[in-house]
C-alpha cells in the first residue's frame, strides 16, 4: 500500500491506495477538486454537491453500460437464436438430400424397371409376330390339305362311278389265257376296293367336319 497527498478545495489530503494505482485516484482527485472550484468559496456544501454530482455522472455511466451490457446480450441471443436456425436449416437440407438421394436411387429403379418392361413387351409383339407368322403358314396348309383331299375325293367318286359303270358294262368274252373274267376272285376284290373307297371318302369328310 501506498500513500498519496490530494489537494480538494485548497486542502491537502493524506490517501492511501494499492501500489499502481497511485496515478489513478490522483485523477479522480483531481476531477473533484475541478468540481468543487466550480461551485464557489462554501467548502463543505461544495464537497458534497461535488461528491453528488460524481455519483450522479457514475450513476448514469453505469446505465449507460447496462444498456449497452442489455443491448450486447440481446445482439448475442439473437446471434445465438440465428446460429441455431442456421444449423437447423443445414440439418434440414441434410435430410431433404438424404430424401433427394434414395428418391433418385428410387427413380434409377424404376428406370431399370420400365426398360425390363419395354424389353419384355418388345419380346412379347416379336413372339406375337412369330406366333401369327406361323399361324398364318399353318392355315395355308390347311388350305394346301383340304384342296388335296378334295382332289382325293374327286378322285375316288370318280373311281368309284367308273368301278360301278365297270360291273354293270358287260364285256365280250376275252381269251381266256388273256382275260381276268376267268379269275373269280377279281369281282369280290374289285367290290373291297369300292367298299374301301367309300370309307376313305367317309373318313375324309368327318375329318373335314372335326377341322
Amino acid at each position: 500500500m501506498n500513500t498519496i497527498e490530494l489537494v480538494v478545495g485548497g486542502q491537502t489530503y493524506a490517501i492511501t491506495c494499492e501500489t499502481g494505482e497511485e496515478e489513478h485516484v490522483r485523477n479522480l482527485g483531481a476531477t473533484i477538486d475541478e468540481k468543487f472550484v466550480e461551485m464557489g468559496p462554501r467548502y463543505t456544501q461544495n464537497l458534497l454537491f461535488a461528491a453528488l454530482q460524481l455519483a450522479d455522472e457514475l450513476h448514469e455511466a453505469r446505465k449507460a453500460t447496462a444498456s449497452v451490457e442489455s443491448d450486447k446480450r440481446k445482439l448475442q441471443d439473437g446471434f445465438d437464436a440465428y446460429r441455431a436456425e442456421k444449423a437447423q436449416q443445414l440439418r434440414d437440407a441434410d435430410t431433404l438430400k438424404g430424401q433427394g438421394d434414395v428418391m433418385m436411387a428410387r427413380i434409377a429403379e424404376l428406370e431399370q424397371e420400365l426398360d425390363r418392361m419395354q424389353s419384355a413387351q418388345q419380346s412379347a409383339a416379336e413372339h406375337a409376330n412369330d406366333v401369327r407368322q406361323e399361324l398364318a403358314a399353318l392355315r395355308g396348309k390347311e388350305t394346301d390339305r383340304e384342296a388335296l383331299e378334295n382332289r382325293h375325293l374327286a378322285q375316288i367318286a370318280n373311281l368309284t362311278k367308273e368301278l360301278a359303270q365297270a360291273k354293270a358294262t358287260p364285256t365280250a368274252a376275252p381269251e381266256p389265257e388273256n382275260s381276268l373274267a376267268t379269275d373269280p376272285d377279281l369281282a369280290p376284290a374289285l367290290e373291297r376296293f369300292a367298299l374301301l373307297l367309300e370309307e376313305t371318302a367317309e373318313k375324309l369328310e368327318e375329318r373335314r367336319g372335326y377341322s
